[in-house]
C-alpha cells in the first residue's frame, strides 16, 4: 500500500490540478473519482461475500449446523459483557 506521504502527494498533485488547469480538467477528474469509488465498494462487498462463503462451507464441511454456531457465537459475545 502507500506510505504516510502518499495522501499527501495525492493533495499536493490535486490541488496542482485545480491551481494550473483549467476548470474543463474537473468533470474527467470527477468522474474518475466516482468510477474509484464504485470499484472499491464492489471489491468490498465481494470480499465480504466470499468470506462469508467460506465461513459457511467451513461450517458445512465441520458438521456444524448454522444455529448451532450461531448460538456458540452469540452466547460466547454475550458472556464477555
Amino acid at each position: 500500500m502507500g506510505g504516510p506521504g502518499l495522501v499527501q502527494h495525492l493533495a499536493v498533485e490535486a490541488a496542482d490540478i485545480l491551481k494550473y488547469g483549467s476548470l474543463d480538467d474537473l468533470p474527467p477528474l470527477i468522474n474518475l473519482a466516482r468510477f474509484c469509488r464504485r470499484l472499491v465498494w464492489y471489491k468490498l462487498v465481494l470480499s465480504v461475500c466470499i468470506k462469508v462463503i467460506v465461513l459457511l462451507a467451513a461450517l458445512a464441511l465441520s458438521g456444524i449446523s448454522t444455529a448451532t454456531s450461531y448460538h456458540l457465537c452469540c452466547s460466547s459475545l454475550f458472556s464477555m459483557v
